[in-house]
């Protein structure tokens, strides 16, 4: 049976529900589980991307890594002076990425704590940012202010980390952008509170690096295209194959230093099926 799991951000606590399959029959009044009460106010909440019943909790400078299956924490990371705004993992569940309110974009291995492994200088408003994970590559991408409050996104690839490979401006908005990217197709899709528009950006490993595509604006009540050739015919330049919601590997394998890829899955009808999870792994 797959199970899906909800995290419910309140202020000090942290709980973690189940949600079934077959999806809610009647209300949940009460967690499954709720992590020990931490004594700053919990600002980023995000599952490992590879591997079942890891959490990475960010709250005001420290980002702590916990094993909610067998309910305890597994390592702390720390380096930041000031509150932490945004985290994200590498697509793999290697490294970790932060931006803070000391405008600072970090680097951390989170199975070698406490000070950070790479950090240089993020945007240099400290009103707000967010960071994401380009999928399994090399490369980062935030959003944030600079100096004069223009908003602005800025990719970096990890291997060059001090210097911004591409810095695109926008406006002068008061809403932070929200960097969402699908690395199936490498597309990038911006948004912004109070924004009437949603951008797409196409990323790539090379000169021009970000390439506005298009761009949304007001209401979409649906939508159709054509796909020339057999109407039968499954398309699968169109619908590249995902990453299957399988674990790659166990709790342990990781800690160890194990960093496996999730298996594949196509978007193909004739070819998947429902993934499973062994009753002898969900939490009790």
């Amino acid at each position: 049976m797959l199970v899906q799991r909800s995290v419910r951000k309140q202020e000090l606590a942290v709980h973690i529900w189940h949600i079934p399959t077959s999806g809610l029959e009647s209300n949940i009044s009460s967690p499954e589980y709720s992590l020990p009460q931490f004594d700053k106010r919990v600002e980023n909440v995000l599952f490992h991307p590879t591997t079942e019943f890891i959490l990475s909790i960010a709250y005001y400078d420290t980002i702590k890594i916990w094993d909610i299956l067998h309910q305890k924490e597994i390592s702390c990371c720390q380096g930041a002076t000031d509150q932490l705004q945004s985290t994200t993992w590498r697509g793999d569940g290697s490294m970790l990425a932060s931006s803070g309110k000391d405008r600072v974009v970090r680097l951390h291995d989170p199975r070698a704590p406490h000070k950070a492994a790479l950090e240089c200088n993020g945007h240099q408003s400290a009103k707000d940012s967010r960071i994401v994970w380009l999928g399994d590559t090399d490369s980062i991408l935030s959003t944030g202010y600079s100096s004069s409050r223009i908003r602005e996104m800025s990719l970096r690839d990890v291997r060059a980390f001090d210097k911004p490979v591409k810095t695109q401006q926008f406006d002068a908005s008061t809403g932070i952008l929200m960097p969402l990217y699908d690395a199936d197709t490498r597309m990038l899709f911006l948004a912004g509170k109070a924004d009437v528009s949603i951008m797409y950006w196409e990323v790539t490993n090379k000169e021009p690096y970000l390439t506005e595509g298009l761009k949304h604006t007001g209401a979409l009540h649906g939508a159709y295209h054509h796909v020339p050739g057999a109407a039968q015919e499954f398309h699968s330049d169109l619908f590249p194959d995902t990453r299957s919601a399988t674990s790659a590997q166990t709790i342990e394998a990781w800690v160890t230093g194990g960093n496996a890829a999730l298996a594949p899955l196509s978007l193909d009808p004739g070819k998947r099926h429902a993934p499973t999870l062994e009753a002898s792994a969900l939490i009790k």
